[in-house]
């Protein structure tokens, strides 16, 4: 879920298939259907009329989702999957003000972590080490210094956990518990 004001929310999932995407007006929720054969999982929004829901084409082969809304309209936007034939690939959060946004997940091959960055343009997929045993990064916050933070687990239900920083430059993995 992400709220700039009190009457502009959004939130994301998918039901029967289908994503969706739900705005809050300060009165009530309105649906907005999403693509069919897709599931959402994150949502964040700088204005009103700006936001972004992340997650990914449900079938063979997932393959990263990323919808952008731009005035009132929700539309696609080409998002990177990894290559070589990997399967598998999720977005599960998303970060964004007026000047960048994140997008963060993981892919089966490897497992590995993933890591796109808008740079105002298009998205693209930034070098993410992955710690042993790990793949799957769950958020990502933007620092107010241009910098981001993103929290991500272990495939397998280990119990470890992981935080990753971005430093301007590349990801760090200062903290593994």
């Amino acid at each position: 879920m992400a709220a700039v004001s009190a009457t502009s929310a959004w939130s994301v999932g998918s039901s029967g298939g289908a994503a969706l995407i739900e705005h809050w007006n300060g009165r009530s929720w309105k649906l907005i259907r999403g693509p069919a054969s897709s599931i959402l999982e994150g949502v964040a929004a700088d204005s009103a009329a700006s936001a972004w829901a992340v997650g990914y084409n449900n079938g063979h082969g997932d393959k990263t989702l990323i919808l952008r809304l731009t005035g009132t309209t929700w539309r696609r936007v080409p998002s990177p999957s990894p290559a070589g034939g990997c399967i598998g690939a999720a977005l599960h959060g998303v970060a964004a003000t007026a000047a960048t946004a994140w997008a963060v997940g993981g892919y089966a091959c490897g497992p590995r972590t993933l890591t796109l960055r808008w740079n105002g343009t298009v998205w693209k997929q930034v070098p993410s080490p992955t710690p042993a045993g790990s793949n799957f990064l769950w958020a990502v916050a933007i620092t107010p210094v241009g910098g981001a933070l993103a929290v991500g687990s272990a495939y397998g239900g280990t119990g470890t956990i992981f935080i990753a920083h971005w430093n301007g430059t590349t990801w760090n993995w200062p903290r593994l518990r």
